[in-house]
């Protein structure tokens, strides 16, 4: 605007105008690069690479399956991998800012050879007993707490706590993330799609001419 520009925003297809013409033009008119979803893509493209100059070092052993699979899918997507796609959708790469969680879930998914969700909550449920545990003999020992050992023990059992929770909340946030990946992941596909639509339609309008 600063520029002279005039902008139609809301809109199905956004239009500006210049300064100087008298109608405005449709940015899809100027190219398949210059799409409402291609600029917010161009935008948030720099912003991977200010927070990842080095591609992200997964190595998996063996093929990938189930939500490991989805995960690395994901991830390849948003562009991070050292193998990368020739562009990464605006669904995926909106979500960069949780780039760090997706990383750290997919490492924990690897390390304890988790596949699906029905693993995810079972590998859960001995965790909440544990928790169930400590909390008893935590009430215990608060009942005696003028004991230096019952403090000592009473030290052990907060930090096992601390850890055993933050095991808990990891499943419980790759349950759900896995849910929104796998949104992400099929409105990219859509995106995919009604480009190659529109660049199937533009190259038959081409060869008419």
């Amino acid at each position: 605007e600063k520029r002279g520009y005039t902008w139609k925003l809301n809109r199905k297809y956004v239009a500006l105008k210049a300064l100087g013409m008298e109608r405005y033009i449709r940015l899809r008119s100027l190219g398949k690069n210059y799409s409402e979803e291609e600029i917010r893509g161009q935008i948030l493209q720099p912003k991977v690479k200010r927070i990842y100059q080095k591609p992200v070092q997964i190595h998996p052993k063996r093929k990938l399956t189930g939500i490991q699979a989805l995960y690395y899918s994901y991830l390849y997507q948003m562009g991070v991998l050292p193998k990368r796609p020739r562009r990464s959708p605006y669904a995926i790469r909106e979500d960069i800012q949780k780039l760090d969680q997706r990383i750290e879930q997919i490492e924990f998914l690897m390390k304890h050879d988790i596949t699906t969700r029905e693993q995810l909550a079972t590998y859960r449920e001995p965790l909440q007993k544990q928790i169930s545990e400590l909390m008893k003999e935590r009430r215990k020992l608060y009942r005696n707490d003028s004991e230096d050992s019952g403090k000592a023990r009473l030290s052990e059992i907060n930090e096992e706590l601390k850890n055993l929770r933050k095991e808990v909340r990891m499943t419980v946030r790759i349950e759900k993330h896995s849910l929104e990946i796998e949104e992400r992941l099929r409105k990219a596909e859509e995106q995919n799609q009604n480009e190659k639509r529109v660049e199937h339609k533009e190259k038959e309008s081409q060869e008419v001419r």
